[in-house]
C-alpha cells in the first residue's frame, strides 16, 4: 500500500531539479515546466530547444536513479499559433527522436495539437461503447431494463465522463455524448422514439452525459478553489469567475 508514496518519494527530486533549471514557461509570475504523476511526465517549454534541454536534463537524473526513458512512448504535441508548423526532431539520451503527434493521450485524456488548450472526446466515447456493448452483450436480452440501466450508470457512465470536468469542452463535444448515450438507450428500450427516451431518462431518473459533465465540473471548481496548492491557487480567481459562470448557465 505504501509502494506509491515511496516511488513519489524516489523521484521527487526529478521535478525540483527541473525547476530549479529556469528553462520553460511562465504564467504570469509562475514558472511552470513540469508536471508529474507517477512516472507519467509532461514537460512544458515554448520552444524546442527549451524541451530539448528539459529532456536531457530529465534524462540525466533518471540515469542516476537507474530508470530510463521510453521513448516509444513518449511524443511530443504544440499548442499555440504555430501548432501545424514543423518542428524539429527532440532526441533522447539513447539517439531516438520523439515523434511529433496531433493527438496523445494522458492520464486517459486525449489531448489535440491545437491554437488553445484542446481535448477529443473519442476516447470517452470509444470507452463507453466498450463497456456497454460488454453489458448488454451478456445480459441485455436476459435482464430488465431495470438492471440493464443501473449497471450502465455504475460501470459505464464513470468511463465515459473520466477527466472532463477538469477539461475544455465544446458544445459539439457534449451533444455527441448525449448522441452516444440516447442511441444505447434506444437499444435498451428497442425503440427510436426520442419521445419515449425521454420519458425513459425521466421514469428512472437519469441525466444525459452533458448534465453528468456539468455537475463534476461544478465540483470540480468548488475543490479547485479552496486547494492550497500553489499552482491551483494562482488560478483560483479564474477558477470562482468560471464557477459563478458556471452557475449562471445552469440557473
Amino acid at each position: 500500500m505504501l509502494s506509491a508514496y515511496f516511488f513519489a518519494m524516489y523521484i521527487d527530486d526529478i521535478v525540483k531539479i527541473v525547476q530549479r533549471s529556469k528553462i520553460g514557461c511562465c504564467i504570469g509570475t509562475l514558472f511552470v515546466n513540469i508536471f508529474l504523476y507517477a512516472d507519467d511526465i509532461v514537460l512544458l517549454a515554448p520552444s524546442t530547444d527549451a524541451l530539448q534541454n528539459l529532456l536531457t536534463l530529465c534524462e540525466k537524473h533518471l540515469a542516476y536513479l537507474d530508470m530510463a526513458l521510453n521513448a516509444k512512448k513518449s511524443t511530443c504535441i504544440r499548442f499555440g499559433r504555430h501548432f501545424k508548423d514543423e518542428c524539429r526532431p527532440i532526441i533522447t539520451a539513447s539517439g531516438d527522436s520523439l515523434c511529433w503527434v496531433s493527438s496523445c493521450r494522458y492520464l486517459g485524456v486525449t489531448l489535440i495539437a491545437a491554437k488553445y488548450f484542446k481535448i477529443s472526446v473519442s476516447g470517452n466515447k470509444k470507452s463507453f461503447y466498450k463497456s456497454f456493448n460488454s453489458i448488454y452483450g451478456k445480459i441485455g436480452r436476459r435482464a430488465s431494463e431495470d438492471v440493464v440501466i443501473k449497471l450502465v450508470v455504475s460501470k459505464c457512465i464513470p468511463v465515459f465522463t473520466y477527466g472532463l470536468d477538469a477539461c475544455p469542452l465544446l458544445k459539439s463535444d457534449l451533444r455527441s455524448m448525449d448522441f452516444v448515450f440516447v442511441r444505447s438507450l434506444m437499444r435498451v428500450f428497442n425503440t427510436n422514439s426520442i419521445d419515449i427516451i425521454n420519458h425513459c431518462l425521466s421514469s428512472f431518473h437519469l441525466s444525459k452525459p452533458s448534465a453528468i459533465v456539468s455537475n463534476l465540473k461544478l465540483r470540480f471548481l468548488q475543490r479547485y478553489i479552496i486547494s492550497d496548492n500553489l499552482f491551483c491557487l494562482f488560478f483560483a480567481h479564474t477558477a470562482r469567475c468560471q464557477l459563478i459562470s458556471h452557475k449562471i448557465d445552469n440557473s
